[in-house]
């Protein structure tokens, strides 16, 4: 195809990258992105909104929540600087929530989801609805279940509004699943008996998956028939994300059989399904893929430190759980065993991600200033508050801090 027929080519590279990613070949899925964005940088002198976000989709896959950060910030700063199609610049803002809210910044992932809902009749409608999801889920963990409800409500109405319903059983199958999770059986199970088995495996590259909610329903039922049924369901799936080494949905696939095993009895099971989640997540950093299986996660989740595993990581884990009592006379923590986290980073806006990155980069507060098209000072008064927030003195330490809590990836 001709250089100039970009969109068509940025879909090429993906579809291209995402084959090597799902035949196992990751580093070869990034090797074929650096080679696009070469071709982008020469073609038009500089980065795209549209590749940069391609490449959060392979960061995603790999459960690389930093690196799917990046990519997204990336994708919002080339969107922002050209004026480029909104579409493009709203998959930056949709990788940018999805990715916080697996890391529990819950505003930084509402404030990205409400940027796209702002713009839903320029964006990619996959983003929209996937964004809404992202906003039910805020509401519910911040105890709002009524406004987590209309959410679902106000993107079937988007959906008929635009005449796609082609998409509303994705988003009823969410609806049910966050039915179960406020504890409405009656309609999740109504869901689980009439729509969910004919939710078949598909590639699961996007937020939500519809293939994991008859599961996560029919564990939390917690009857004999439904353990029964979703045990079969999950090692179903579990071979279909193992065979598409899809490792992002591999660690919750791990996560429900582990609470399946947990309520069938097999503690010992339950704890090394368990204890695999764990390992693939730690480096990615995800909280929520484990917080939002409730409070049989929290108890399961709580035995591992005994048996020694990330025991550090197990307690932020643990700390996102409402209500989880992680006082000074927890055992956990009166033990030794776990060291209470340091407080949490107040967020970075925006803007201050921006600087952040350009920091990383190298560029003097001028550079920076040309680059974002403020004015010098502004960036000056940005970086002192980053440097506030990550609680350093110099830039060096800034970017250093902001690579420890998981903002920016290692350097090379």
């Amino acid at each position: 195809m001709p250089l100039t027929w970009y969109l068509a080519r940025a879909e090429a590279w993906l579809e291209l990258a995402l084959g090597y990613q799902m035949t196992g070949q990751l580093d070869r899925a990034f090797a074929t992105l650096d080679e696009a964005q070469r071709e982008d940088t020469v073609s038009r002198a500089g980065p795209r909104a549209r590749l940069a976000g391609v490449r959060c989709f392979i960061h995603w896959l790999a459960a690389d929540l930093p690196g799917t950060l990046l990519s997204a910030w990336q994708a919002i700063s080339a969107g922002q600087a050209t004026d480029q199609q909104p579409e493009s610049l709203g998959w930056g803002h949709y990788f940018f929530a999805i990715a916080s809210y697996q890391r529990n910044d819950l505003d930084a992932a509402e404030l990205h989801a409400n940027a796209v809902q702002a713009q839903r009749h320029a964006c990619h409608m996959l983003t929209v609805v996937h964004s809404a999801i992202v906003l039910a889920l805020v509401h519910q963990a911040r105890g709002r279940h009524e406004e987590a409800r209309t959410v679902v409500d106000r993107v079937c109405s988007y959906l008929a509004e635009i005449n796609r319903e082609a998409l509303l059983p994705q988003v009823q199958a969410f609806g049910a699943e966050l039915a179960a999770m406020q504890g409405d059986f009656e309609t999740a199970g109504h869901w689980a008996m009439t729509d969910g088995p004919r939710v078949r495996p598909g590639v699961m590259a996007f937020f939500y998956a519809p293939q994991l909610t008859l599961p996560k329903v029919l564990v939390r039922m917690n009857t004999p028939a439904s353990r029964q049924q979703a045990a079969a369901t999950l090692s179903r799936l579990h071979a279909f994300v193992a065979a598409t080494h899809n490792t992002r949905f591999m660690i919750e696939v791990l996560a429900l059989q582990a609470l399946c095993h947990d309520a069938e009895g097999n503690g010992a099971a339950a704890l090394q399904a368990l204890e695999q989640a764990v390992a693939l997540a730690q480096p990615g950093g995800l909280i929520r893929v484990f917080v939002d299986l409730g409070p049989a996660m929290a108890g399961l989740m709580e035995r591992l430190p005994r048996q020694g595993v990330a025991a550090d990581y197990v307690l932020q884990i643990l700390h996102a759980f409402p209500r989880f009592p992680l006082h000074s006379s927890h055992p956990l923590l009166a033990s030794g065993q776990l060291t209470r986290p340091a407080g949490q980073v107040e967020s970075l806006t925006d803007r201050e991600l921006d600087v952040l990155l350009l920091l990383a980069q190298r560029l003097s507060a001028k550079e920076i200033a040309q680059r974002l098209t403020i004015s010098p000072g502004t960036v000056k008064r940005h970086i002192g508050n980053i440097y506030a927030k990550l609680s350093v003195n110099r830039r060096r330490d800034a970017v250093a801090a902001a690579i420890v809590l998981g903002i920016l990836p290692p350097q090379p």
